[in-house]
């Protein structure tokens, strides 16, 4: 039986701090809806997270970025990091990019998410069309006492 043992509610946003978007797929792919983001962009990201865990590092499409603890506290904790999809390739027409996300976390482990995106040319506006993404939840559990944690559901905010 799997219990929830952390909740990781992350933000992405560009660097002039408007929120990416998403739209609904409906069955056509993996995941039912699809993030939106650029190729060539940079992006911010917030990982906030209760109760508090110690996130050491973030990979993000096999980039290891630095990472900023931003709040503490023995309620949440909150890590903040830059990203730059400079090594994303646009997404070929009715296509979808998988955007892998590693979170390692102390006492835990290795925790990690597949958001299902299309990548745009820098300057198309496509990216904005859609519903725009506050947040996304990440409901972490073990399906074992010892065993790995891993992302028991995934919620747009």
């Amino acid at each position: 039986m799997k219990s929830k043992v952390c909740s990781i509610n992350l933000s992405i946003s560009r660097e002039d701090n408007s929120h990416i978007y998403f739209k609904c797929d409906g069955g056509r792919f993996d995941s039912a809806y699809t993030f939106k983001m650029n190729v060539d962009c940079l992006y911010k990201l917030t990982f906030a997270c209760k109760p508090h865990i110690v996130i050491e590092q973030v990979t993000i499409a096999d980039k290891v970025l630095p990472l900023d603890e931003d709040t503490k506290d023995l309620n949440r904790s909150v890590y903040k990091c830059v990203w730059k999809s400079d090594t994303i390739l646009p997404t070929k027409s009715k296509g979808r990019s998988p955007l892998k996300i590693v979170m390692d976390i102390r006492d835990i482990g290795s925790v990690e998410t597949l958001l299902q995106c299309k990548f745009y040319k820098k300057q198309s506006t496509h990216n904005r069309w859609g519903t725009q993404v506050n947040s996304i939840q990440l409901d972490c559990a073990r399906k074992e006492e010892s065993g790995p944690m891993t992302v028991i559901k995934q919620s747009i905010l």
